[in-house]
């Protein structure tokens, strides 16, 4: 079962597609992740509209991704990577997450990077600017 949900995971990861990790008890659901949506769109409304382009991320931050992904996979956490043009974010809730650029990385809502889940993929996050942005309260 594991083995079957990782590979799911390499898949959408090779195809730079949003996904969604949750482990509930000895089960593992791997699905493709679904946005918030505040209003509902007709195809009449999207037309002209442009969705979206060609994502490219950088093979860096691919080997990034992948690494820290196999570790929160091997350690049971909850996530979802989400892709955009050329940046990428792991995300553990609506308030934790890891936003990763070419140049850069940025952790939001977590005081150290001595925090979990950030402390098990502290050292995949090979970047030489790292800013942790600690959540304001």
């Amino acid at each position: 079962m594991a083995e079957e949900a990782y590979t799911a995971v390499k898949e959408y990861l090779d195809k730079t597609r949003a996904f969604e990790v949750k482990f509930e008890g000895d089960k593992i659901t791997v699905c493709e992740a679904q946005g918030i949506s505040k209003t509902s769109v007709s195809k009449s409304e999207m037309k002209g509209a442009r969705v979206g382009g060609k994502r490219k991320i950088p093979k860096d931050q691919m080997d990034v991704l992948r690494n820290s992904v196999e570790r929160l996979f091997r350690e049971r956490v909850n996530f979802k990577v989400i892709f955009g043009k050329d940046d990428s974010t792991i995300r553990f809730d609506l308030d934790h997450y890891i936003h990763l650029y070419p140049d850069k990385c940025l952790v939001l809502g977590f005081r150290s990077l001595d925090e979990r889940p950030v402390s098990l993929i502290r050292d995949c996050l090979d970047y030489p600017n790292i800013k942790v942005l600690s959540p304001s309260r």
